[in-house]
């Protein structure tokens, strides 16, 4: 049976966030496109990430970084290990063309650690490059109270 686009989407969707759910950090880098970016905005309706500021904006390159520090033995706040969980759901086609598929998700995550728990929310924007499999071009990622202020954010949500 043929798959719709929209399946597969969501399949890769649900397979990005199993990855970063166990922590399998190189397979989730991995899905990234050479060129991808991961953005997670500081306000509401932000529209580019490189005339304001942003909660995060990162590469391919620095992402390796952040998970390479993530990963360190004595990376500061990284002791007690961080285990999350996401539920996606309402993932949405919102254009498509024969090399990329844009779409859109909402989120809820639970980061725990110890007995602290911490819940994200939001909706994702992905753009996608199609190939053999997809790959990740931009990942953007709307916090529901993105403007508020944070602890430290040391997971990828």
């Amino acid at each position: 049976m043929e798959r719709t686009l929209l399946e597969e989407v969501s399949q890769f969707l649900f397979l990005e966030n199993e990855l970063l759910d166990s922590h399998q950090f190189e397979e989730w880098l991995g899905l990234f496109a050479v060129d991808g970016l991961y953005w997670m905005p500081l306000h509401h309706d932000q529209a580019d990430p490189y005339e304001e500021f942003s909660l995060i904006h990162e590469n391919c390159a620095l992402l390796r970084m952040r998970l390479d520090r993530m990963q360190h033995p004595t990376a500061h706040g990284m002791e007690i290990p961080i285990w999350t969980s996401r539920v996606m759901s309402n993932i949405r086609i919102t254009h498509a063309t024969e090399n990329i598929v844009e779409a859109t998700a909402r989120f809820c995550l639970v980061e725990a650690e110890n007995d602290r728990q911490r819940l994200f929310a939001g909706r994702y924007h992905f753009t996608l490059e199609r190939g053999e499999s997809f790959k990740i071009k931009r990942k953007r990622v709307d916090l529901v109270n993105c403007d508020a202020p944070f602890a430290s954010i040391q997971i990828l949500i």
